[in-house]
């Protein structure tokens, strides 16, 4: 595969990945279903890597990150598909985190569990807030 974050960024897309871990002289590699996976790609050089971060960056953000050693960004793929991206160095060699958000907004029902035996006896939501009386966890 010829390597461009932006081929790998479709990749995550395609096969379902979570996380891709880019390092500066190491291959990238991606976590699908919480198992890490290297790609059959060769490892990036700085140089290669930097050219793809100056096309998402600002200058004050190289800046920040020359300072500090790390900075968090957004990404969005041509596709539309959002990433949170960490930068940071980790013993000496620049290292991307880039974790692929979600494009859809879960329900309430989704994401919290309704206890419907208050509905019968709301009294319990008073007597017992934080025993039976729960009302969504």
């Amino acid at each position: 595969m010829h390597v461009t974050l932006t081929n790998l960024l479709n990749e995550m897309i395609n096969q379902g990945a979570s996380d891709l871990h880019l390092s500066a002289d190491m291959g990238p590699r991606m976590r699908i279903e919480g198992t890490l996976y290297e790609i059959d790609a060769a490892p990036l050089d700085r140089p290669t890597l930097w050219t793809w971060l100056e096309s998402e960056l600002t200058e004050g953000q190289i800046e920040t990150y020359e300072r500090s050693g790390d900075i968090d960004f957004g990404m969005q793929a041509p596709s539309g598909d959002r990433f949170r991206v960490s930068l940071f160095r980790e013993r000496g060699l620049d290292t991307l985190a880039v974790r692929r958000l979600s494009s859809e907004i879960p329900t309430m029902q989704e994401l919290a569990h309704r206890n419907e035996a208050v509905e019968t006896a709301p009294e319990t939501i008073n007597k017992d807030p934080y025993g039976n009386g729960w009302i969504a966890d």
